[in-house]
């Protein structure tokens, strides 16, 4: 991708007590009044998803009496497909609870979990029993039984892959000949290209067509439709001369990847910079790599591609770093999951050195999106993210950039959500 087109720093951030003991005095009254702090209440709870997917979320009020919101209630008899947000509640509170049906067959599955306070007759938990029955239904996705299809996120080339997000897939004699089209809109992309069409199938058997940036005899380029569910996929491809081929691969709701100006996903930011002056007007540095016809070694392998260093303006001056990737767009859907892991949605660091990355600290996050806003002129499954630069930064020169998104995780045993980590990329400040 070729990016040349930058937003205006005018978008906005989308909707982005002590326990009171009773004493040894006790008169007969009171010893009954304790002894209601062993009473047992139950609610039922059930859950449904397919094979592979993770159900929707449910919410349980737990009340704790008397009120002690620095107590920590026990959750027990937890099993393995069920996830509990926060999983050690403190206090009268809420808690989310999601079942797992990703490493489970089709059939009906129960648990009791218990929630107490440890044998403490000072303190009841409501409710103390929790009845989950889940029920898992077979996927309805069809069996590629050749797979020679490679399905990846084009930012970094990895997978699991978003909806709405492009994606590059690779096989052989795909195309007879190099055939691009136009991805910024609202030129519609098309379906077919150069002979060349596919379509992806979810787990609820929905077949869509794919969208086609590119196609080559080994490559294609495209942006996959909004509308699938997320879980497992197959994507079949017919070649220009007829023939069929198929892969598999993940769909989740966020699959977020930065673009890189080398397109290796971890070299120099494919990226921009808005300088916004004290007077209203802005300078724009629409790249901040340059190609060389000479070989560079960037500390990992040799590269045509050097950095063009950035310079933050004067101390009245804001600079604002915008990023390009891809399978972002998604985040802005768990803005309470963020709240309830006690972090920001979206969060950049800047670092010194990648590995155990010791940032310089979060920088302002302005904006987190489709590129552009979605709007007109904007390109199709393009995102960005809009960060300022602080001056505290300048002379630092190569840092590594780090993002971090909130997404679900359907394998993190008591934890639903995770701070998804993009591809490391690289800046020059100067």
């Amino acid at each position: 991708l070729k990016l040349t087109q930058h937003s205006t720093l005018g978008l906005e951030n989308p909707p982005m007590k002590g326990v009171k003991f009773t004493t040894l005095a006790f008169t007969m009254s009171v010893m009954l009044t304790a002894t209601t702090g062993f009473a047992q209440s139950t609610q039922s709870l059930t859950f449904t998803a397919i094979q592979g997917q993770v159900s929707a979320a449910q919410s349980v009020p737990i009340t704790m009496t008397p009120n002690c919101p620095s107590c920590t209630i026990l959750v027990n008899q937890v099993p393995r497909w069920l996830t509990i947000t926060p999983f050690s509640p403190m206090g009268s509170t809420t808690i989310s609870i999601i079942a797992n049906a990703n490493s489970l067959t089709a059939g009906s599955y129960s648990a009791s979990v218990s929630l107490n306070m440890g044998g403490n007759p000072n303190i009841t938990v409501s409710p103390s029993t929790l009845n989950v029955t889940f029920v898992v239904t077979a996927s309805n996705l069809p069996v590629c039984s050749k797979p020679s299809l490679t399905i990846v996120g084009a930012g970094d080339f990895s997978s699991p892959v978003a909806p709405g997000s492009i994606v590059s897939l690779f096989g052989a004699n795909i195309a007879s000949g190099v055939y691009t089209a136009s991805d910024q809109s609202p030129t519609v992309l098309p379906t077919t290209l150069g002979g060349v069409s596919a379509t992806i199938t979810d787990v609820l058997g929905n077949t869509l067509p794919v969208s086609l940036i590119a196609v080559t005899p080994g490559q294609v380029n495209a942006v996959l439709p909004s509308g699938s569910q997320s879980g497992p996929i197959i994507v079949n491809l017919t070649a220009s001369s007829g023939a069929k081929s198929c892969g598999s691969t993940t769909l989740a709701a966020v699959a977020p990847s930065l673009f890189t100006e080398d397109q290796t996903g971890n070299w120099l930011a494919a990226a921009q910079v808005v300088i916004a002056h004290s007077d209203g007007s802005q300078t724009v540095m629409n790249a901040i790599a340059q190609y060389s016809s000479t070989l560079v070694f960037n500390g990992s392998r040799w590269s045509n591609w050097t950095p063009i260093p950035i310079n933050l303006g004067s101390s009245t001056d804001v600079a604002v770093l915008e990023l390009f990737g891809t399978g972002i767009r998604g985040v802005n859907a768990f803005a309470s999951a963020a709240k309830s892991l006690g972090t920001s949605l979206v969060s950049v660091d800047v670092c010194s050195k990648v590995q155990n990355c010791t940032p310089y600290g979060s920088l302002n996050v302005l904006y987190a999106g489709a590129q552009g806003n979605g709007g007109s002129g904007s390109f199709y499954g393009l995102d960005q993210i809009n960060v300022v630069l602080p001056h505290s930064l300048s002379g630092s020169g190569v840092m590594f950039v780090e993002v971090g998104v909130v997404a679900p995780c359907s394998g993190c045993g008591l934890v639903p959500w995770m701070v998804d980590t993009l591809n490391v990329v690289q800046i020059d400040i100067q």
